[in-house]
């Protein structure tokens, strides 16, 4: 599906936290800022490197979890009336791929509205 961005979003960090199916990961704090931003959890790699990643894709057990499938934290830098093509929609955000450019990443679903095809 295609989607026209009716607000600018900008990543908020520069490092990248990629996971694999299986790796191990230390567990945080649970997202609790934006209503409609549920399940999300923050967690460092073995890196030390640390993101925010769905609930759903984590066995927890204590303060660590293992990874049920590969996620990336990458998000998408998008300007007012630029089009993306959603991937999949996960907690309130999108991940998406800007049309006509090989750029893909994570965009807030409350920045963008759905074009009929």
């Amino acid at each position: 599906m295609k989607y026209r961005v009716i607000k600018e979003h900008q990543p908020y960090k520069e490092t990248i936290l990629k996971i694999k199916k299986g790796d191990i990961v230390f567990v945080g704090e649970k997202y609790n800022e934006n209503l409609n931003w549920n399940n999300w959890i923050k967690c460092s790699s073995q890196e030390n490197v640390s993101g925010w990643v769905p609930e759903q894709i984590l066995k927890i057990k204590e303060n660590l979890a293992t990874v049920l499938e590969d996620y990336d934290d990458k998000e998408l830098f998008v300007h007012e009336n630029d089009i993306v093509t959603g991937e999949g929609i996960v907690n309130g955000w999108l991940r998406c791929k800007k049309i006509n450019e090989n750029k893909y990443g994570w965009v807030p679903l409350e920045n963008l509205i759905p074009i009929n095809q």
